[in-house]
């Protein structure tokens, strides 16, 4: 995930394929679920996620012909809860924000590191 962010897999989003991205994020779920949160949510516990496989599924169906958006996304629902076995979502809020507003909020977060900050 790391190398993806960091731009050495290509530094246009189209570089890198939608579902070799998604593997990716996909991974690094299964991985801190595994290590960090599973035992927590398996006991009761109550997970909030800033982002989850919603935001992979939206921000990667993006690359993608609207035609081939459904075969992607059946894909990587299956792969996460159905093959890796991870906590489907409850709810998922969405936040409606203006571009120039997330573009900027993103530059605070990650300055100079993150690909897309200026």
């Amino acid at each position: 995930v790391q190398e993806y962010l960091e731009g050495t897999l290509g530094k246009h989003p189209g570089d890198v394929k939608a579902f070799a991205a998604s593997a990716f994020f996909s991974m690094d779920r299964y991985a801190s679920y595994k290590q960090d949160w599973g035992d927590f949510y398996e006991s009761g516990g109550l997970i909030v996620a800033d982002r989850y496989t919603t935001s992979n599924a939206v921000h990667q169906a993006s690359k993608l012909l609207r035609s081939e958006r459904k075969e992607y996304l059946d894909w990587l629902f299956d792969l996460e809860y159905a093959k890796f076995g991870l906590p489907q979502p409850d709810l998922v809020i969405y936040l409606d924000l203006p571009t120039d507003d997330a573009s900027a909020g993103a530059g605070h977060r990650y300055p100079r590191r993150h690909p897309r900050a200026g």
